[in-house]
């Protein structure tokens, strides 16, 4: 009677045991996830940088293709995924600094 409630209690132990591992493990595997994502987000940031910082690049070294580069910017950036208002305000932008060159 006695070794049998023991039996139960140990049981009963290694079952709980095993759940909080499990709940351990699905943390775990939601921490991956969640920081997997950060790190691609990130790599898309540091890609529009890039893409930002060529692009700013080329409207200084070319003045007489300064649409064609801007065209070529937007499609790139719609590419990416960047949302057509940010695409907008750099068309503006950048409209904005060819009439002040000329």
């Amino acid at each position: 009677m006695i070794i049998e409630k023991f039996v139960r209690v140990i049981f009963g132990l290694k079952q709980n045991f095993l759940i909080v591992l499990q709940h351990v493990l699905n943390l775990n595997q939601k921490i991956i996830q969640t920081n997997f994502l950060l790190y691609q987000n990130n790599k898309i940031k540091k890609k529009m940088e890039l893409l930002n910082a060529q692009f700013v690049l080329k409207m200084f070294l070319t003045k007489k293709n300064k649409q064609v580069v801007l065209i070529r910017f937007i499609k790139n950036a719609q590419i990416i995924g960047l949302n057509n208002k940010n695409n907008a305000r750099y068309a503006k932008h950048y409209r904005l600094y060819d009439l002040q060159t000329q």
